[in-house]
């Protein structure tokens, strides 16, 4: 019988060991595939596609993050030596690199809790939220 060890919270890395029978339920058994997927990617198992949709920033009604600098120091007097214009031209790709990142990047989100679906709180609204919720915690603790 295998156990997951948690030593790394960030999930970069997991171990697995061997527990002694007297520890483990006799008829406590992990398929291969389950436990390939606790290895790899632990929520596969689950049908997450039913519950989970990924987002854009315009899709969460967010502006998306500028790719340049605020501000232009380039020709300012003290910013003229090569230690400057190096961190300059730092900050410049820093930025650039960050706001692709951002802009490119979809969000996971629970379908029906997303906050198009949480501006519209009547009752039938609230209503599917429950029956979303509920329909996860049973897929969840199969």
């Amino acid at each position: 019988t295998m156990f997951t060890s948690v030593r790394d919270f960030s999930c970069t890395h997991r171990e697995f060991s061997p527990v002694s029978s007297s520890v483990a339920h006799s008829s406590f058994f992990i398929p291969a595939h389950t436990a390939e997927a606790l290895a790899v990617q632990p929520l596969s198992e689950l049908p997450l596609t039913q519950f989970v949709t990924f987002q854009n920033l315009l899709q969460q009604n967010l502006t998306s993050i500028p790719d340049k600098l605020p501000f232009d120091v380039s020709r300012h007097p003290c910013a003229q030596s090569h230690i400057a214009k190096s961190i300059n031209d730092r900050l410049v790709k820093d930025i650039s690199s960050f706001a692709r990142e951002q802009n490119s990047a979809r969000t996971p989100m629970l379908i029906g809790f997303v906050d198009s679906d949480l501006g519209n709180l009547s009752d039938s609204a609230l209503a599917a939220m429950r029956s979303q919720a509920e329909k996860l915690r049973v897929t969840i603790n199969k």
